[in-house]
């Protein structure tokens, strides 16, 4: 433990530690003590009691100051639940684009997913450039949303809303052929070599060859044979 002289704004000893004890023994070498600035810590507290009674405790600047600067986020983090509430309800009332609502239960499961993802999305992006115009800072951004400070920064730097890139499907060898395929089974033809066959005299089985064995409906699979799908076309090498 280091004890300064304020005065001088000089160290005036190193204890070997920072127990009760040993401060108090190191106070009563000095009764000509009159002030005793510490932080709130009580060891140091009780230590000045015991062994400068005779001295006044007193809270130095730099200790003020602190507690004043942590004493508002200590709140914040109280009432933090409540604070995202209000900024949400704000954001979303403030909102520029205003999205047109579907009908959740009209939607398949993955168009609801979709949906409810983007709008959780839209959420989190009002909130962050609403902290943002109030002139908080990425770190504050991140800590209040839960969102991380690289995403914060990408939102706050793009200026509109991002939306999630949607590739579209890639375009397989059979897309062409998947209707007809559908006919074949459906009519019991589920030979894999006929079905090639046909597909070479109609001018695309040059492109693909098929599994061995013969088709059956369903994809009931009896022995070494099962039914044909798109997938067992390959790509020829030749």
């Amino acid at each position: 433990m280091l004890i300064v002289n304020l005065d001088t704004h000089r160290p005036l000893v190193l204890l070997p530690g920072r127990d009760q004890r040993t401060l108090a023994t190191w106070f009563r070498k000095y009764p000509e003590i009159q002030v005793v600035s510490r932080d709130r810590s009580g060891v140091y507290a009780t230590a000045a009691r015991e062994g400068a009674p005779q001295a006044r405790q007193v809270a130095d600047r730099w200790h003020l100051l602190k507690n004043i600067g942590d004493e508002p986020e200590r709140m914040m983090y109280r009432h933090m639940p409540l604070i995202r509430l209000v900024v949400r309800e704000l954001s979303l009332k403030k909102s520029p684009e205003p999205e047109i609502s579907v009908p959740v239960a009209s939607l398949r499961r993955p168009e609801r997913l979709k949906q409810q993802t983007r709008k959780k999305r839209h959420q989190h992006w009002t909130e962050v450039m609403a902290l943002h115009n109030k002139g908080c800072s990425f770190r504050e951004i991140s800590r209040i949303t839960g969102l991380s400070r690289v995403t914060v920064s990408r939102w706050v730097r793009s200026g509109t809303f991002p939306e999630m890139s949607t590739r579209p499907p890639k375009r397989g060898l059979l897309d062409p052929w998947r209707e007809w395929l559908k006919e074949q089974r459906e009519s019991g033809n589920y030979n894999a070599s006929r079905i090639w066959r046909e597909m070479v005299a109609q001018g695309g089985g040059q492109a693909v060859k098929p599994s061995s064995g013969i088709l059956l409906p369903n994809g009931v699979k009896a022995g070494t044979h099962r039914l044909l799908l798109p997938q067992d076309f390959l790509q020829c090498s030749g």
